[in-house]
């Protein structure tokens, strides 16, 4: 069976018709289609809106393409990946975050074919080795966004938590302990069924607020001793105070909950990438029933992540993968795609005056940042620590940082390699 046919299709194509009577000489040989195997995890709400305004873009650009999108849920897509990798049997493309968790893959990929695109360089370092680009990006992400219903919480505590450093954090803290008391409802809206989004809010929100630019990136660079680190030990205890503030179904919900939440008044606030903005304002009035902002003290700093789409190695559709990413590099696409999804495109220099209030105020932060920061998953391969985020969870449990400085001291020189 080919790899095609084993995919659960969601396709738009044009279908070349022969017209019946006519003689060989008249007819015209039908144009092979531009055929494109899409694998992602993009399946529901907004993710799958914008998918499907992809495929028109792309089809209206390309009227013979044919986009073969494979659905994978993205508790199994990497693994899923992984294995079709294995198999000899893989995608033409795929949805991938940037850094190591792409060019962790770079023996299965070839390199793009770079357009005149006017995207920020470190958008694109961190997807390349040497002059090869690995990927598109299809998207720039604040990662380090703070969702909060602006009816529970103050201007001041808002301006106050809208400053950098270890003083915006404070403000947050403060701000948790009157809701909880005056409100009586749980301050902070986590879903952590997955583990990952813990993981998440500590490293590449917190951490960079309490520790700095600096440190953080030389923290993931392997620069730090994790086993004799005051820095690291101040924000675990930041991470500690503010768990007390958690709901107490944190551990079994998933991250949509947790922002429906928010929406609905039943929390005050909580941190998820700008892909949050998209779902909530899906059903939500923005500025009233939520709004979005830098995570308490990270106003100074850009902590991003892409998606981005590669070119498989050795895949018989090269050609029509790379009509696919030059879509995907244009204005229209990036507008458009990321209007619905609730991210930025990843071009500078255009008219965002069609994208929300709040995107274009992550916008003009990402221009002013005084520090634009990759995630941690930019510097570090899905496999290195990959135990970690399932020990933070049990490390909220027990209120005990013993276990997780354990095994960052044991792993952490996997870092440097």
């Amino acid at each position: 069976m080919s790899r095609f046919a084993r995919c659960g299709m969601f396709c738009t194509a044009l279908l070349a018709m022969s017209a019946i009577g006519c003689g060989s000489e008249d007819a015209a040989p039908a144009e092979q289609p531009e055929r494109v195997e899409f694998l992602t995890f993009w399946q529901e709400g907004a993710e799958l809106a914008a998918l499907e305004e992809l495929i028109n873009i792309h089809t209206a650009r390309r009227p013979n393409a044919e986009i073969i999108t494979t659905f994978e849920p993205n508790g199994s897509y990497q693994d899923r990946l992984t294995q079709r990798m294995a198999e000899q049997n893989p995608p033409d493309t795929f949805q991938s975050n940037m850094g190591q968790r792409l060019l962790i893959r770079q023996a299965n990929l070839e390199p793009v074919r770079r357009g005149n695109w006017s995207m920020p360089e470190e958008l694109l370092e961190v997807n390349s080795v040497g002059e090869d680009l690995y990927a598109v990006p299809i998207s720039l992400i604040r990662q380090s966004s703070f969702y909060y219903n602006p009816a529970l919480f103050t201007q001041d505590e808002i301006d106050a938590m809208n400053v950098p450093g270890k003083a915006g954090v404070d403000a947050l803290l403060a701000a948790c302990a009157r809701i909880q008391e005056e409100e009586g409802i749980q301050p902070f809206s986590l879903g952590n069924v997955y583990n990952w989004t813990l993981d998440m809010m500590f490293w590449e929100a917190l951490f960079p607020a309490i520790v700095g630019p600096e440190y953080y990136q030389a923290f993931w660079k392997g620069e730090a001793d994790p086993a004799n680190d005051p820095q690291l030990d101040e924000a675990l205890s930041y991470l500690l105070e503010l768990s007390q503030y958690f709901n107490a179904d944190s551990a079994e919900i998933d991250f949509p909950e947790a922002l429906d939440n928010i929406a609905e008044g039943e929390a005050a606030c909580g941190q998820q990438g700008d892909w949050g903005t998209g779902m909530l304002a899906a059903k939500f009035e923005l500025g009233v029933e939520f709004d979005v902002m830098p995570f308490p003290g990270t106003s100074d700093l850009f902590i991003f992540s892409q998606d981005v789409l590669p070119i498989v190695a050795g895949t018989p559709n090269r050609a029509a993968t790379q009509e696919l990413l030059n879509t995907i590099a244009t204005e229209e696409l990036q507008i458009e795609f990321n209007r619905i999804k609730g991210q930025l495109p990843a071009l500078t220099g255009m008219d965002v005056s069609s994208l929300n209030s709040a995107q274009q105020a992550v916008y003009a932060h990402f221009d002013n940042a005084a520090a634009r920061i990759p995630v941690v998953h930019g510097y570090k391969p899905d496999d290195v620590m990959k135990d970690l985020s399932a020990i933070e969870k049990t490390m909220i449990e027990t209120q005990d940082t013993e276990e997780l400085k354990t095994y960052l001291t044991a792993n952490y020189g996997l870092l440097g390699d």
